[in-house]
């Protein structure tokens, strides 16, 4: 059990920041902020599986609380929605900006914590372990107040100055998010059968069109109305195929598995135009070689 939990503080910020390519490697490696990391996605994914665990609650919640830790890490504690410096904003900025808001920013990102920073960690996990709460109740406080302290030294990683307002609409979506995560919802299970090799696969095209419609589409010049369409496109096209999708474990590790993959594609972009997350590279490319030979012992391929 004390393995499990290491794992899986450590998965998230390998995934969300050293994987990605968002944070360079020998950065990510900086004792201060690998601490902060650590604290945050580790005890935040944490907390998350922990309520979905004892709440017993599917994926679609996780989903909906992994929305709502990318609205507080990027509305309300990096500011990324406002600040048309700070990382991908300066790409998405250039197709819609209104009011202060990169209005790109928030469709994009809080995706891509849901589905990678969060729920691609807690669906590894829990399809090569058990589904069931790990913690005691005084382990979870613990990690809250692991994660709120490094909330506020992550807070201090980008210090542009936003408007009241702009913190209450963070504030505001990230309350949506959460009571709509804890009250879940039902969905069916689905009854189409599809191989874990197709689901891998599936995952990986995600993650690329995922970058490649937010960000390759806003440098190009493409209206935002165009991309909001495309994003649109993506995500109700891929609800519908995963809620049809009768799955398994092999088939959850699979698609998790197929997100990481998708990310190696994209740090390879991006290493191209920075040569300091060439390690990026490897860290992926050892990560994936590692969940397929995990794949294989595990599930007997």
């Amino acid at each position: 059990m004390r393995f499990q939990v290491l794992y899986l503080i450590l998965l998230s910020p390998i995934v969300a920041e050293l994987v990605s390519g968002s944070t360079p490697f020998f950065t990510f490696l900086n004792p201060v902020v690998l601490m902060v990391y650590v604290g945050f996605y580790g005890m935040g994914c944490l907390i998350i599986r922990e309520v979905a665990a004892r709440k017993s609650l599917c994926y679609s919640s996780v989903l909906l609380l992994g929305a709502a830790f990318g609205v507080l890490e990027e509305g309300i504690l990096l500011r990324s929605w406002f600040d048309p410096h700070w990382m991908g904003a300066q790409i998405t900025s250039q197709a819609l900006r209104i009011y202060g808001v990169s209005v790109l920013q928030p469709f994009a990102n809080v995706v891509y914590h849901a589905v990678v920073s969060i729920a691609t960690p807690i669906v590894l996990m829990n399809a090569l372990h058990s589904r069931e709460p790990w913690l005691s109740r005084r382990s979870l406080f613990l990690a809250g107040v692991l994660c709120a302290g490094s909330a506020v030294l992550l807070h201090r990683f980008n210090d542009y100055q936003v408007a009241g307002w702009q913190y209450l609409m963070g504030i505001l979506l990230f309350g949506i998010f959460v009571a709509s995560g804890i009250r879940g919802v039902s969905i069916p299970p689905g009854i189409k059968k599809r191989s874990p090799q197709v689901l891998w696969a599936m995952g990986s095209v995600f993650v690329v069109l995922l970058f490649f419609i937010f960000y390759t589409l806003s440098a190009a010049g493409v209206s935002w109305a165009v991309i909001l369409v495309c994003a649109f496109s993506l995500y109700v096209g891929y609800a519908v195929l995963y809620a049809g999708t009768r799955f398994e474990p092999a088939h959850f590790f699979a698609s998790a598995s197929g997100i990481l993959t998708g990310l190696v594609f994209i740090v390879v972009v991006m290493a191209r135009r920075d040569p300091s997350k060439i390690l990026n590279v490897v860290a992926a490319l050892l990560l994936v070689m590692y969940l397929v030979v995990l794949y294989r012992r595990h599930f007997k391929v």
